[in-house]
This record gives C-alpha cells, structure tokens and sequence, in this order.
C-alpha cells in the first residue's frame, strides 16, 4: 500500500500482490478450470480480494503455494543483483523466512558461502 513494491495504489484500495484460494464456480465458456480446483496467483495487483484464478496442484499444501512465487524469485534476484561468485560470502538477516531458507539452498548450489543470521534459537 505505500508503493514499496514498484506500484501504488489509489486508496481506498486492496492489498496484496499474491493468492491462493478455490474455484467455487466456472462460467459455460471456461474449459481452463474446474470448481474444486485450487488456484494461486502472483504479479496482481488486489490479491486479498474473493475472487481470483490459476490452477495448482492439490498435493502443494496451501502454506507451500502462497510462498510459490515471490519469495524463492526474491531470492533468485537478490543472488542475481549481487552478483556473487562461487566460493564467496553472503550474509543474511532473519534466514529463518521463505525468502531466507531459498536464498540458503541456492547459494549452496551454486557454490556460495551463506552466513544465516536468525533472532531465536527456535528457529535454527
């Protein structure tokens, strides 16, 4: 809502940039989707809404699904823009979130050190 993420809403506005929900209903001309069919979106603008459409499979649990897209792209482009070659350091302030756990994995494939800051012990 204040524009952090490259756009800014007129308000009164909906919020949200990712869902995940189920298709309660199709329209005669839908052949894309099914009632009962989850769905996750990502990249709009208005997700905390009722309504939204993109097919996913039932065997990614909900929790999985809502984190699909944006946060392991986060931190495939914080990789990216740093430009860090293998055998060299990063380090990273709360580890323990979606965006900190894939930047984890991904710097360990490609070769790349990771120093994974968390705030509770809990959260090793």
């Amino acid at each position: 809502m204040r524009g952090r993420y490259g756009y800014k809403p007129t308000p009164p506005a909906i919020g949200g940039s990712e869902a995940i929900g189920v298709v309660e209903a199709v329209g005669p001309d839908v052949d894309s989707a099914s009632s009962g069919q989850r769905v996750a979106a990502a990249g709009v603008h208005g997700t905390w809404a009722e309504y939204f459409l993109a097919p996913v499979p039932d065997a990614i649990p909900d929790e999985v699904v809502a984190q699909l897209i944006a946060m392991p792209l986060s931190a495939l482009m914080l990789l990216e823009l740093l430009n860090i070659k293998p055998g060299q350091w990063i380090a990273q302030n709360t580890a323990n979130g979606a965006v900190g756990k894939t930047l984890a994995m991904l710097a360990g494939a490609r070769g790349l050190h990771a120093l994974n800051l968390l705030r509770r012990d809990e959260a090793v």
